[in-house]
């Protein structure tokens, strides 16, 4: 736990094979709280926990009615990011923009060795942008963060991949090098890029 003076208290981990029971979850929070506290029970004012929130938590709070026991926070946020994902339509076109972007980049082979090749020269390391599994849920927006990530870091590799020769030549025989074009010339894109980047 992070205390808000700035220190931090770790007490215990407890390892488990499998599935676990809330009441056994529910004993060994209770000992851990009386190995902290003693008799002075009433020290410990809640438990923050990223499990066991609808049973063992709450269980706990109606025995000891002082306490406020909530889940982790990181569960909350990402549950919201996961809204927005699914409300928000900056999330949507972002998401489908650089799908098509990634996919045009590391799947074309001109493309692909010009990209990389700034890469190098700009970052000392010559590797593809990332791409979600095509299994990736809609609720994990773990993987579409990761691509947006890599777009974002690699807008100055893009541009100069734009400018290069081969780009050119790949202009006039793929439409879709059009709309990438296009795309990655607007500022749109990228604002909407930048603003889905800094709200998770």
């Amino acid at each position: 736990m992070n205390l808000p003076n700035g220190t931090s208290v770790y007490r215990m981990a407890s390892f488990t094979s499998g599935y676990v029971q809330s009441k056994y979850a529910e004993e060994v929070l209770w000992e851990t709280i009386i190995e902290i506290c003693g008799n002075s029970m009433h020290q410990c004012v809640g438990i923050v926990s990223d499990k066991f929130k609808a049973k063992a938590l709450r269980n706990l709070e109606n025995q000891h009615h002082w306490m406020v026991n909530i889940s982790c926070q990181y569960q909350g946020f990402n549950s919201l990011i996961k809204d927005f994902a699914k409300e928000l339509p900056s999330f949507k076109n972002v998401t489908e923009n650089c799908l098509k972007l990634v996919n045009f980049v590391n799947n074309k082979s001109q493309i692909r060795r010009c990209f990389c090749k700034y890469r190098f020269q700009e970052y000392g390391h010559a590797s593809l942008l990332r791409l979600p599994l095509r299994s990736y849920g809609r609720s994990d927006f773990g993987p579409v963060y990761a691509m947006v990530e890599d777009v974002l870091g690699s807008a100055r590799v893009l541009q100069l991949v734009l400018l290069d020769e081969s780009y050119k030549k790949v202009l006039v025989e793929e439409p879709i090098a059009r709309d990438i074009e296009e795309m990655m010339r607007n500022p749109h894109f990228w604002n909407e890029l930048e603003v889905v980047h800094s709200l998770v």
